[in-house]
């Protein structure tokens, strides 16, 4: 049996040279991406050569760069430096502008707001919102010293002699007729506003609801002159209707009372216009 041949030791097989291909890095340390496009784009732009690296097949060696941009936005941005550099350089320039871009956003729509509210057209009032002048309201302060006598009511179609005591307080209702403060005095361009008791105390408006139209009422000023009134509306409100003591327009007196007799359910309410200021003989 013939001897087996003596084996040579194998070589080692020869080591292949790894491909090379362009690699663009992305800027990410690390990792890259390899594409056929990184050599046209460099043989194009000599700038962009910085951003080409060798790398084995599955690694690649970093590079800080900005060659993804240069592919999207064109070759200027091939020539930008770093973004360690760039951060430190431009970061004051960056934020003044980003502060300038908030300023002129914020303009634009405070002036937008402004313009749209400025060219609605005014609403006008429906009249169930206009309430009447203040002028026109009577005075809820104390301009005279409540309970005492500022004039004097004859009404002779109901036997009526009274003094009228200022303040419309119970207290002074209680003793007699009272005259609501702040309304007009006795022959006065405004309206007189008088209330009274009908069935308790001296009961002066007792028979407030006989008087008709054309009935006199004679009211005695603060010098002692006798005015003239002639009733022309009588009527029924409720106990809130404050209007009936606002001024019209002209001289009236008002006078009110509760209604009907031993209620206060509602109000009876009796207007005279004023037909001569002079003294009565």
């Amino acid at each position: 049996m013939l001897p087996a041949p003596a084996r040579e030791p194998r070589a080692a097989p020869a080591r292949r040279t790894p491909k090379v291909c362009p690699v663009i890095a992305i800027g990410v340390p690390g990792r890259g991406i390899r594409t056929c496009a990184a050599a046209a784009v460099t043989r194009a732009n000599p700038t962009m050569r910085t951003a080409v690296v060798t790398a084995r097949r599955g690694s690649v060696t970093p590079v800080m760069t900005f060659g993804w941009r240069a592919c999207m936005f064109g070759p200027s941005f091939a020539s930008w430096p770093s973004s360690d550099s760039r951060s430190s350089r431009y970061q004051p320039m960056w934020t003044t502008m980003r502060l300038v871009r908030s300023a002129i956003r914020f303009m634009a729509v405070f002036g937008l707001v402004f313009s749209t509210f400025a060219a609605l057209p005014a609403v006008a009032a429906s009249p169930e919102d206009v309430v009447p002048s203040s002028s026109r309201q009577p005075s809820f302060h104390r301009t005279q010293q409540s309970g005492i006598v500022v004039s004097r009511i004859r009404i002779p179609a109901i036997d009526l002699d009274e003094t009228i005591r200022s303040g419309i307080a119970l207290s002074v209702i209680d003793r007699g007729v009272a005259q609501w403060a702040g309304t007009s005095t006795p022959g006065g361009s405004g309206n007189v506003v008088l209330a009274g008791h009908r069935t308790t105390h001296s009961r002066p408006f007792w028979n407030l609801d006989r008087l008709d139209d054309g009935d006199l009422i004679y009211l005695e000023d603060g010098t002692g002159f006798e005015v003239m009134y002639k009733v022309s509306d009588s009527f029924v409100v409720e106990p809130d209707e404050l209007w009936i003591s606002y001024d019209v327009g002209k001289p009236i007196v008002t006078m009110f009372a509760c209604h009907p007799r031993g209620s206060a359910r509602y109000r009876i309410v009796v207007q005279a216009d004023l037909i001569a200021g002079r003294r009565i003989a």
